[in-house]
């Protein structure tokens, strides 16, 4: 009954005529061949198909309606799936970012969350959420996944850090510690969430550049807010904080000209496009005048954006000292030489820590995803493709 209704259901979006109906849809190309041999069992009762060439980028970027996105991830990759799905489905023309945004959610997550052994209570409690044959938790198999792999992150950065249920010193840190809050350390890893922003803003932009070329469109390629000529104005900046050279009127005048195109994007476009805009000077003036806000807009947005990434390093700070600050007070409460006091102490102090912490620092890592990654390269206004099943 169910799938004579889907049928039915079906059949009323379609033309029809007194003898035929017409059924016209989306079919993944290298699924076009099998159709065709499904159609082939029916007997032959007036059936014809037709296949289209596969759509390009740039024709889908003009297509109506909207060309819709069929989502394949490999079996390792579908628990992060939801990192971008939440905030929308890619457009047919977009570049996946599913592999970009899972890998750098996880190291973000670790470096926040850096610590042996929560990652250790979160590995566990992801395998026992995937692994546990209760129906109800199959519907949470995929987050179960998710928050093992979250835990994976945290315990490689912990031996990097040489942090044990924020007891730094238990065990030696391959890269360096934060014990006592040392200074020096402070700024390291300060600097580390800095290097990690400049990373990842630079990867959107050129993720948006790929995806500019792909759609064969050259101005925003080019001098696009995140094209070739805002990055490279980027890198030149941050070459030169980075190696400490002063800024003078040399270096800025180059930047003023590496963001020139950006401004002239009009007489820009003409020249890669061959093609001869008519207009009265004061559409011009106003053109060059929205590009001017547009180049102010893009160099605060590089600023702000860059330095959002200090939370990063500011969470492994804060989660450090919430630690120090536990078991100190346990100390002064006099649990340090009584077992039955300490060690209920420090278990619900490290339950607390792991609850809190690990929800904040989830939620930091899709805010540095959605609104400092994303906004480079992508805005989510894809369909996703849902094929037509009878059972």
């Amino acid at each position: 009954v169910s799938a004579n209704q889907i049928v039915i259901d079906s059949m009323e979006k379609f033309g029809k005529t007194d003898k035929s109906y017409l059924l016209s849809g989306w079919v993944p190309y290298k699924d076009v061949k099998k159709l065709q041999k499904e159609f082939e069992k029916i007997p032959n009762q007036g059936l014809l198909m037709d296949a289209s060439e596969p759509m390009s980028a740039e024709e889908a970027e003009h297509h109506k309606p909207i060309v819709p996105t069929k989502l394949q991830h490999p079996s390792f990759l579908r628990p992060f799936s939801g990192l971008v799905t939440n905030f929308g489905i890619p457009k047919y023309s977009d570049i996946d970012p599913t592999v970009f945004a899972s890998l750098s959610f996880l190291a973000m997550f670790g470096v926040m969350f850096a610590d042996v052994g929560h990652g250790g209570v979160l590995i566990i409690l992801g395998i026992l959420g995937a692994l546990y044959p209760l129906p109800q938790l199959k519907t949470i198999k995929n987050m179960s996944i998710f928050i093992a792999a979250c835990g994976f992150a945290s315990v490689i950065t912990g031996l990097l850090f040489g942090n044990l249920f924020g007891k730094e010193g238990i065990i030696e840190p391959l890269w360096f510690s934060l014990e006592h809050m040392n200074p020096a350390n402070i700024n390291r890893m300060l600097k580390l969430g800095v290097y990690f922003g400049i990373f990842m803003l630079s990867l959107g932009v050129m993720l948006n550049i790929a995806q500019s070329f792909r759609r064969r469109n050259f101005k925003e390629a080019f001098c696009g807010q995140w094209g070739i000529f805002s990055l490279a104005s980027y890198w030149t900046a941050v070459f030169l904080l980075i190696t400490g050279r002063r800024f003078s009127w040399q270096k800025i005048l180059l930047i003023v000209i590496l963001m020139l195109p950006i401004i002239l994007k009009e007489p820009v476009s003409r020249l890669f496009n061959k093609k001869h805009h008519h207009g009265n000077e004061e559409e011009e003036s106003e053109s060059l005048i929205e590009s001017g806000f547009q180049v102010y807009e893009v160099v605060m947005a590089y600023l702000a954006n860059t330095l959002s990434f200090i939370r990063v390093a500011a969470f492994d700070l804060s989660h450090a000292g919430l630690m120090m600050a536990t078991y100190s007070l346990t100390k002064e409460l006099g649990g340090s030489d009584n077992l039955f006091i300490s060690l209920p102490s420090d278990i619900m102090a490290n339950a607390f820590v792991i609850l809190l912490e690990g929800l904040i620092s989830a939620i930091q890592c899709m805010r540095l995803e959605y609104y400092e990654f994303f906004s480079k390269f992508f805005a989510g206004e894809g369909v996703e493709y849902k094929p037509l099943k009878i059972s």
